[in-house]
């Protein structure tokens, strides 16, 4: 996403949580942040520090390794891809997707947001994971040589048990 959608998110994210001021997000042409704001009741003062906590505490950025593309199972896009389109969390988490499953480089997904949805979602995703990933194994000589002994004996007991 760009970074006008960011500050969009952003902007909107401390719009929703601090209720009693509104924001408005201004990237300078020097990449520095501007933040004008103005409470919501008239002739009172606004409680800059709030802002300034709630910027700095409570906005995350998390990012969670993806496994590499051949040990993803066929469930593991489908279901990051059904988190990712659950309408609650486009309020308060931001998920990148210019990297999400792309064949080549994909390594990482990137949360960004308000830090107790962020830690929910990234729990989830890393659940999912957990439950998709396969796990291969190199087998060398010895072992290969093992199993087709293994396969070749279970093979006769199971034709002698036929007949």
């Amino acid at each position: 996403m760009h970074t006008g959608g960011n500050l969009k998110f952003l902007q909107k994210l401390v719009n929703t949580k601090l209720t009693d001021m509104i924001t408005v997000f201004e990237k300078k042409n020097d990449f520095s942040l501007c933040i004008y704001y103005l409470s919501k009741q008239s002739f009172s003062s606004i409680d800059f520090e709030k802002l300034e906590y709630f910027i700095q505490y409570e906005i995350v950025q998390e990012t969670i390794p993806l496994p590499l593309l051949h040990e993803r199972s066929s469930q593991l896009e489908t279901e990051l891809k059904e988190i990712e389109s659950d309408k609650p969390i486009e309020d308060e988490v931001l998920i990148v997707q210019d990297r999400f499953f792309l064949k080549i480089k994909q390594k990482e997904i990137v949360l960004f947001g308000y830090d107790k949805k962020v830690n929910e979602i990234k729990k989830k995703f890393l659940n999912i994971i957990e439950r998709n990933i396969l796990i291969t194994y190199k087998l060398n000589s010895i072992v290969t040589s093992f199993v087709s002994i293994f396969f070749v004996f279970n093979y006769y007991q199971f034709q002698f048990r036929l007949d």
